[in-house]
């Protein structure tokens, strides 16, 4: 059978019941078995993401552009700079550029869920390798800085 939402008020609200009533028969010894499979599409005019996720691909990859250009101009003023820069600034570029690329993999990703209705597990790992080394990226910073305060007293 095929169900169609016609109502914002019944957008998300669909259950499907079964229930197996052998005629009640009263001999306990017939038994019946029943199997069947359902296969559940859930497609949203050629689109396999929800409602709420069908911007996050778009947003996604704007948001990977913009932290791109960011980077750049981070990196530009540091160049450019008269005063000292150390080598901490570079490493706060590094991690703009890491979360860039995290933004791109996991809008690929999505990108191909909304047209495909399946994860592609590349992109998916190196998201989540990207974001990984981020996190690494973060705390190793966090980290030399403690320890340069430490030592500076």
């Amino acid at each position: 059978f095929v169900m169609f939402v016609n109502t914002d008020y019944d957008e998300g609200l669909y259950n499907l019941y079964f229930h197996a009533c052998p005629n009640y028969d009263p001999d306990p010894r017939n038994t019946y078995f029943l199997s069947f499979n359902v296969d559940i599409e859930e497609n949203n005019n050629g689109n396999y993401l929800s409602a709420t996720e069908m911007p996050l691909p778009i947003l996604y990859f704007l948001m990977s552009v913009l932290y791109f250009l960011s980077g750049l101009f981070w990196v530009y003023v540091l160049r450019r700079s008269k005063h000292p820069v150390f080598k901490i600034h570079y490493l706060m570029g590094v991690l703009v550029f890491l979360k860039s690329l995290s933004l791109m993999f996991h809008s690929i990703n999505f990108h191909f869920i909304e047209i495909r209705g399946e994860h592609v597990e590349t992109w998916a790992i190196l998201y989540y390798i990207t974001h990984l080394l981020k996190g690494a990226r973060v705390s190793k910073e966090v980290w030399s800085i403690l320890h340069g305060e430490i030592f500076s007293f």
